[in-house]
C-alpha cells in the first residue's frame, strides 16, 4: 500500500492523463505508474460508495443492511421488465426517456391538429368507446398533422374484471379480497371508505360482508380513475417498428365533464398529460397539462 499513495491525489483520480488515456511506447498502459492510479480510483470510488450509501441510510433512518435488502427487493422486481424481449425493451428505455424529455410537441402544432376535422373524428370515435369499470387512456401521437391516440389497457380494468367475477361466491371473495387488498390500499388507501372499510376488517378478518363492500367500492373507483400501463407503454417505443410519429404525451378521458385532478397535475411534472374532458355527446374540452399546470385548454365540438 506505501506504493499505492506516492501518486497525488490530483495525478491518480482528477487528471485522466496519467492514466489510461495517455498513449504510450509499445502500447505499455499498464506501467507502474498506471496500477497505482488505478489502486488509487478503487479506493476513491469504493470511499464514495460508502459515504454516498451511509448518508442515504441516516436519511432514511435505516440500518445499512436493511436498505442493502430493501433496494436489492426492488432490483429483483424490475430484472423482468428490463429483460423482457432483450433487446428491444432495453433500447425502448433510452428511446423513450429522450423522446419524453427532449423531443416534445408545440403548443401551435397541438392546437392545429385539434382544429382537423380528422383528429376530431378520431376523438368523437375514441369517446364513443365505453370500457367497462375504467377511464380510457394511453399515448398521444403526432403524425402527419393528426393527434393520433394508442389507448392502453388500464390495469385497474382487468383486476376490477376479476373481482366482479368474484363477488356473488363466498369462497372467491375471501381469496379475491386476500390477492388484492395491497393493491386496494396502495391506490386508494386515502379514500375515506376505503380507509375505513380497511380498518374495519383489519378488527374483523373474517367479515365476508365487509370484504364485498370494499371490493365493490375499488371497482367503483376505477370506473373514475386511469392509471398507465408501463408496460405496454414502453413497447410504443420500440425500434424497427412502423414509425407512430412523435411523442405527444399520455391521454386519458374524463367521462362526465370533470376538470383534470391534482393527481394528473402531479403527473404532468414528469410527462405531458392530456385530458379529454366528456361536456357531452358531441362536445368534450381538451386540457394539456404540463409542469404541474394547465399549460392549454380548447374546446371540440363535433360539427364544428
Amino acid at each position: 500500500m506505501s506504493k499505492i499513495i506516492t501518486l497525488s491525489f490530483k495525478e491518480a483520480v482528477l487528471d485522466p492523463f496519467p492514466g489510461y488515456y495517455k498513449m504510450k511506447p509499445n502500447h505499455a498502459y499498464w506501467d507502474s505508474r498506471n496500477k497505482r492510479a488505478l489502486w488509487y480510483r478503487i479506493i476513491v470510488l469504493l470511499a464514495t460508495v460508502v459515504i454516498v450509501f451511509s448518508f442515504v441510510s441516516i436519511s432514511n433512518k435505516q440500518y445499512p443492511w436493511k436498505l442493502v435488502a430493501e433496494k436489492y427487493a426492488l432490483a429483483r422486481q424490475g430484472w423482468p421488465m428490463m429483460t423482457k424481449d432483450f433487446p428491444m425493451r432495453l433500447i425502448a428505455y433510452p428511446r423513450m426517456w429522450w423522446k419524453v424529455n427532449f423531443n416534445g410537441p408545440k403548443k401551435a402544432d397541438i392546437d392545429a391538429a385539434l382544429s382537423d376535422s380528422r383528429t376530431k373524428t378520431l376523438i368523437f370515435g375514441l369517446l364513443r368507446t365505453r370500457l367497462s369499470f375504467s377511464e380510457i387512456g394511453g399515448a398521444a401521437f403526432l403524425k402527419n398533422g393528426l393527434l393520433v391516440f394508442y389507448p392502453i389497457d388500464n390495469p385497474n380494468r382487468l383486476i376490477a374484471l376479476e373481482i366482479k367475477k368474484a363477488l356473488d361466491d363466498d369462497a372467491r371473495l375471501a381469496e379475491t379480497y386476500q390477492k388484492y387488498k395491497g393493491v386496494i390500499q396502495k391506490k386508494f388507501g386515502d379514500d375515506p371508505a376505503i380507509s375505513k372499510l380497511g380498518a374495519a376488517i383489519r378488527k374483523t378478518p373474517d367479515d365476508k360482508a365487509k370484504m364485498k363492500r370494499i371490493l365493490m367500492h375499488f371497482v367503483f373507483l376505477s370506473n373514475f380513475d386511469y392509471e398507465v400501463n408501463f408496460d405496454e407503454l414502453l413497447e410504443l417505443f420500440y425500434p424497427f417498428k412502423d414509425s407512430k410519429g412523435q411523442y405527444a404525451g399520455q391521454f386519458h378521458v374524463h367521462k362526465m365533464g370533470e376538470k383534470p385532478s391534482l393527481v394528473d397535475l402531479e403527473s404532468s411534472k414528469i410527462d405531458n398529460i392530456f385530458v379529454l374532458s366528456e361536456v357531452s355527446g358531441d362536445k368534450t374540452t381538451f386540457y394539456w397539462l404540463k409542469g404541474g399546470k394547465v399549460f392549454f385548454a380548447k374546446d371540440i365540438s363535433k360539427n364544428r
